[in-house]
């Protein structure tokens, strides 16, 4: 995972009362090894917990190479289904609506 703010706080513990740690700057990857109520516990470069997302539901902590398993653009003539779901299970992939929704209207 990458920090997509300007600095995300790590938290001691992932309840509402847990104490700053430390924080991480924009850009900083993080080894996510567990997530559990909206946390993540990371264990460098500072070991604790993260928020994925704030109060108002905005993304803190996004997934590398993200915006290519969310790329639905059926018009492009070259449109192929989103890379990471057709590597790790490749008949699953179509499964998923809008891969197959997608791929419909590519092939009309």
């Amino acid at each position: 995972y990458i920090v997509a703010v300007e600095s995300l706080d790590v938290f001691t513990g992932p309840m509402a009362e847990a104490t700053v740690e430390g924080s991480l700057p924009r850009g900083t990857r993080v080894m996510v090894m567990l997530v559990m109520s909206g946390f993540g516990k990371i264990e460098e470069p500072i070991r604790g917990f993260l928020r994925r997302t704030d109060q108002d539901g905005n993304v803190l902590l996004e997934r590398e190479g993200w915006q290519a398993d969310r790329n639905w653009n059926w018009k492009d003539p070259h449109y192929r289904y989103s890379p990471g779901r057709a590597e790790s299970d490749p008949e699953y992939i179509g499964s998923y609506c809008m891969d197959a929704l997608s791929m419909a209207l590519h092939c009309v």
